[in-house]
This record gives structure tokens, C-alpha cells and sequence, in this order.
């Protein structure tokens, strides 16, 4: 998906973004990526960079390799949570908060999410439950999950900045589901396996097509 799009769409909801783009180049650390694509194409530990020269040449690097438009964001230390809702336009059947760990760190200062934690080495990273994302924020999340056409689960993924403010990273409508990641495991953590969390997609599913 495009994230300048995804933006736009956090930005008319009033839900907070991080400030990016190529126009804040003077202003370090800054994180560069792909504007399109999931799975962390494009995005790995070297994503962070701190000299603004270098940041030219690896938004210069990208756009070569990868052929798209390249985004700066300020790079924001914090927790990196996900906010993991299944349900429809009528109602919402499950909602939760999980927090990312990786190599048993949940606050980071200069690590990324990216290629390495999720392809490399996958097993450096777990999740527990958090209660960061405030009730209003929660409520504008639900909000926006119900605006959308036939949406019936979604993945949020945030950054919380030590003071508590939250920026939105990402909407994922078509987020991974198995085994270990996000969504699973806040499942999981509320006493779900596998199967029974599948029975809820799909009941909520056909309760979908049926309205």
C-alpha cells in the first residue's frame, strides 16, 4: 500500500502521523523507505540514518533499486505496539494491543522493524499485551476501521514516544494472520488457538456478506 496515501488518511481522521516526508531532510535521525509495499521491502537496520548526506544517497540508492517513490520520516524512539481489530460497520468483536520485543527489547532507540527480525532471524522477536493506545485513540481507530468497505480485520501498527504520544505507522486490511505474528499472538494472548480464531473470522465474515 502507499504510505503517503495511508497518511492522508490517518491526517483526515486527526490521527497522528510521524512528521516526514522529503521536506524535513534536515532534520536527523531519519528513517527512509519505500513509499509501497508490506512485508519491510526496502526497510532493515541500515533504514536509520543520522547524517543528512547519507540520507541523500540512500534515498538515491532506493529509488534506483526499488523504482518508487522514496519518504523521510523523523525517526521517533519508542515502543512499537499493533492494535489488532476484527469486526464490521455495525460492531467491533475483538480489539487488542500487543507490544513488540526484539532480542528482549520493547523501547527502541535506534532498531527497526524491518527485513532482519522479520525474515532473517524471526525468532529474535515476540509480543505481549500493552495498554499504551489511550481509549480515545482506540475510539478513533474503531472508527476508522468502520469507514472503510468491506474491511473485516485490520493490524494498526504504532510507535509510542517515551511521553505516550502516538504516531501511526501503518494500516494493514490484508495483514499476515499465522503463525507468530501480531495478530496471532493477540489472539492467542486472550486464550484463542488457532482454529477458534479462524471460527471468529469467519462467523464475522459471513455476518458481513449477510448485511
Amino acid at each position: 500500500s502507499s504510505k503517503s496515501v495511508v497518511n492522508s488518511v490517518l491526517i483526515s481522521r486527526e490521527m497522528p502521523v510521524f512528521p516526514g516526508f522529503l521536506e524535513i531532510i534536515r532534520v536527523v535521525p531519519l528513517i527512509i523507505k519505500p513509499n509501497f509495499g508490506g512485508g519491510s521491502n526496502g526497510i532493515n537496520m541500515n533504514s536509520v540514518i543520522y547524517e543528512k548526506s547519507k540520507a541523500i544517497n540512500l534515498i538515491k540508492q532506493l529509488h534506483f533499486y526499488q523504482n518508487m517513490p522514496i519518504i523521510a520520516e523523523e525517526y521517533i524512539p519508542g515502543y512499537e505496539v499493533s492494535a489488532i481489530i476484527v469486526g464490521n460497520k455495525s460492531r467491533i468483536d475483538f480489539f487488542s494491543e500487543v507490544e513488540l520485543s526484539i532480542n528482549d527489547k520493547n523501547f527502541f532507540k535506534k532498531e527497526v522493524f524491518g527485513l532482519e527480525s522479520k525474515k532473517i532471524s524471526p525468532s529474535t522477536k515476540s509480543y505481549h499485551l500493552s495498554n499504551h493506545i489511550d481509549n480515545s485513540t482506540k475510539e478513533k481507530m474503531c472508527k476508522l476501521f468502520q469507514s472503510f468497505d468491506k474491511v473485516e480485520f485490520m493490524r494498526i501498527d504504532c510507535r509510542i514516544a517515551e511521553n505516550g504520544q502516538i504516531f501511526v505507522l501503518e494500516l494493514s486490511p490484508d495483514c499476515y494472520i499465522g503463525s507468530h505474528g501480531a495478530f496471532q499472538e493477540a489472539f492467542r494472548q486472550h486464550g484463542y488457538d488457532f482454529d477458534s480464531m479462524l471460527e471468529l473470522l469467519i462467523k464475522n465474515s459471513i455476518s458481513c456478506q449477510n448485511h
